[in-house]
């Protein structure tokens, strides 16, 4: 019990001595100080490199190597170079956290050789592209789909370009994505690692309204990792050419059974098997094993590439089933003249998706107009859809103006003879 007291006077002069790293302070002291003094070190460096307070304590922490010698002498000739090595091993952690934070960017591929996502090498040059790789300067390299398939010495490629065209789908390993990168350039660090893709063409752009209706183009499905310095991984899909929002939007204008929702349900199922894949990989370093990562990837990736597939092959059938179907006189294409000059204005929206005015005929006919009176499509709105389209505004009421304006065009067109009952679609 004499003890006591002690322990309690001892207690309050480790307090009074935490602050102050002179040889008497206690040692718990000196090592707080130590510390605060090395947080404070990452912060200076973190603040050079442009991170504010909030930004720089969002990052991953950071382990540093401390080198410990005993006795004046042979510590006063070494902390120069101690110190300096301990600044660059700082600093080369935080830039790659800092990498690692702004390397993933939604339908892109980090440029190593610009050091960002948001330069003209990190995105396809042009829709029919897709990514096959680093060069030696770690610059990301673009391959129309048709020589892709050739390179990878595909069979299929000639049915692309069948009548009707086939949509094939090829997977490609992390090996041949990351073979001629050299490690100045990025190559061997973890910010930003393809761990293999799947690339689906030339798929109809049937799912991006910002596209003419007929274009097509290259889908590319990625699973990356991303990691910086002692941080934990993450794994994503990245998509490129097509994005998760066009197939959101395309699958919330679609039926449960067509292509847009089975391929929404196939990337949602994707993603969920590769975070799980995540989990395992955290799991196997905190036991200390050893994980192969790319092994791991490839049965997700080969089940992709069946499914997506599989959807998109069933979606280009539809496709050609839709066009016979819009030709026939079961399809309500045969009244869009006649409803359109005979529609009053509070019955024109305007579809902001694609920028057409849309003609409410009676018995649920709805008819598809450019603004400048030519007929695109016709169907048949089931019960509840216009709500729905009103209530996300998709569909929005034409202003008077613009509708009385299509009106009198269409009219116009219907007298000249210009625009036939039933006219072309576009």
């Amino acid at each position: 019990m004499a003890e006591e007291p002690r322990r309690g006077r001892s207690r309050k002069r480790a307090r009074r001595g935490k602050g102050r790293a002179g040889p008497g302070a206690e040692p718990l002291a000196q090592a707080v100080q130590i510390l605060e003094a090395l947080n404070a070190l990452g912060d200076t460096l973190a603040a050079r490199r442009g991170l504010d307070a909030r930004e720089a304590a969002s990052m991953d922490s950071v382990v540093v190597p401390l080198v410990l010698r005993f006795g004046v002498a042979g510590r006063n000739a070494t902390l120069g170079e101690d110190g300096a090595r301990l600044v660059a091993h700082l600093t080369r952690e935080i830039e790659e956290r800092i990498q690692a934070r702004s390397a993933f960017v939604e339908g892109r591929v980090y440029c190593f050789f610009c050091g960002c996502s948001d330069c003209a090498h990190a995105r396809p040059p042009d829709p029919l592209d897709t990514f096959c790789g680093y060069s030696a300067l770690g610059k990301p390299q673009w391959q129309s789909f048709p020589n892709f398939c050739i390179a990878l010495g595909e069979r299929r490629v000639d049915a692309i370009y069948g009548d009707p065209p086939e949509i094939i789908a090829v997977l490609q390993e992390a090996q041949d994505l990351d073979a001629d990168r050299l490690p100045g350039f990025g190559r061997n660090r973890l910010a930003f690692n393809v761990l293999g893709q799947v690339v689906a063409g030339l798929v109809p752009d049937n799912f991006n309204p910002a596209r003419p209706s007929n274009s097509r183009v290259a889908w590319t499905i990625q699973v990356l990792e991303t990691r910086s310095g002692n941080g934990s991984a993450r794994l994503r899909l990245n998509m490129i050419g097509l994005s998760m929002w066009n197939l959101l939007e395309a699958a919330a204008e679609a039926g449960r059974r067509e292509a847009p929702e089975r391929l929404r349900r196939t990337i949602a199922s994707t993603r969920r098997r590769v975070e799980a894949l995540g989990r395992r990989i955290a799991s196997a370093e905190r036991r200390g094993e050893s994980f192969d990562l790319e092994e791991a990837v490839r049965p997700i990736l080969s089940r992709l590439r069946t499914e997506v597939e599989r959807d998109l092959r069933e979606s280009s059938y539809r496709t050609q089933h839709a066009r016979v179907r819009h030709r026939s006189v079961s399809r309500p294409t045969g009244n869009a003249i006649r409803d359109a000059r005979s529609v009053t204005l509070d019955r024109l929206l305007f579809d902001s998706a694609r920028s057409t005015i849309v003609v409410l005929g009676p018995r649920g006919r709805t008819h598809v107009f450019t603004r400048e009176g030519r007929h695109v499509t016709s169907m048949q709105l089931n019960p509840g859809e216009l709500e729905r389209k009103l209530h996300r505004g998709r569909w929005q009421p034409l202003e008077p103006s613009a509708a009385q304006a299509f009106v009198d065009t269409v009219r116009t067109l219907g007298r000249s003879g210009e625009e036939g009952e039933g006219g072309p679609s576009a």
